[in-house]
């Protein structure tokens, strides 16, 4: 399967409505095909060409990325969010920045989530979602490596979190599926 195979099968998509059912279609057929990390670019892409898409939380799309974690995952989505951020991207990056093990890497990507925030051409709820986020951990003191046992900043019992904030609460944990 190439990167014009997955494009064209995305481009297919044509309206939000039945999204979730044909992702996951898609998304079988490729973890049934061995498919390398080229594939993670073209899904950004079609993310980035329908900003106001709901794609789940995260959906079929996004945990088919996320196996790709630490293997150009993170690389392709901060290429997207500095190419053309959208609320779901940021979103993911939130989840990436909740799950990220180590200081360094979390501080990189809050930077990025920062200059999304205060972009003037980013559009109104890819920034606002921005700022949430970044409210949010502003709020929670990231705690050095050598004290943070799991590499997640503390947080709230998700019981407390309000329903429109839930996302938020939520870290990734990445595990890549054996066999492909």
């Amino acid at each position: 399967m190439t990167v014009k195979d997955i494009t064209d099968q995305l481009a297919d998509i044509k309206s939000e409505e039945g999204l979730a059912e044909c992702a996951e279609h898609l998304v079988k057929h490729w973890s049934a095909t061995w498919i390398d990390a080229e594939v993670i670019e073209p899904i950004l892409r079609f993310m980035e060409s329908r900003p106001q898409w709901n794609f789940g939380m995260p959906g079929p799309l996004v945990h088919f990325l996320e196996t790709f974690y630490g293997l150009g995952y993170e690389e392709k989505l901060t290429e997207s969010i500095k190419r053309k951020p959208t609320p779901h991207t940021v979103w993911m990056l939130n989840r990436v920045i909740r799950g990220a093990k180590a200081n360094d890497q979390r501080t990189r990507w809050l930077d990025l989530l920062a200059l999304v925030a205060s972009d003037i051409h980013v559009d109104a709820a890819t920034a606002e979602r921005s700022r949430r986020f970044l409210a949010w951990h502003a709020k929670r003191a990231v705690l050095p490596d050598d004290q943070a046992s799991d590499g997640v900043a503390p947080a709230e019992s998700t019981a407390t979190v309000a329903d429109s904030e839930r996302e938020i609460d939520h870290p990734v944990r990445f595990d890549r599926p054996s066999g492909g």
